[in-house]
């Protein structure tokens, strides 16, 4: 058997995505700490810009981060951190 009659499951020059690691809640939750603390302002800034109103953005923040929190350990690790929580605000917004 030739190296070319290999099955593969991606397609040729598909990137290689490695299996999630399993990590601990503890190392979970300090990675999403991390990052949401560098995208606060960015997803607060866009939450007004999309309502017009900061009171309506103070308010969906903790929803929308508790949302992108709860589904960091299961976010595709080639999401950047900005993109999964503006994502989660977006599916706040319908």
């Amino acid at each position: 058997m030739s190296t070319t009659d290999v099955t593969r499951s991606q397609p040729i020059g598909a990137p290689i995505r490695e299996p999630h690691e399993s990590r601990s809640p503890e190392a979970t939750m300090l990675d999403f700490r991390v990052a949401a603390l560098g995208e606060l302002d960015v997803v607060y800034a866009v939450a007004r810009m999309i309502s017009g109103s900061p009171t309506w953005a103070k308010k969906a923040l903790p929803t929308v981060m508790l949302s992108a929190y709860r589904g960091w350990p299961d976010r595709p690790p080639e999401i950047r951190p900005r993109v999964w929580m503006l994502m989660m605000l977006a599916h706040y917004v319908e």
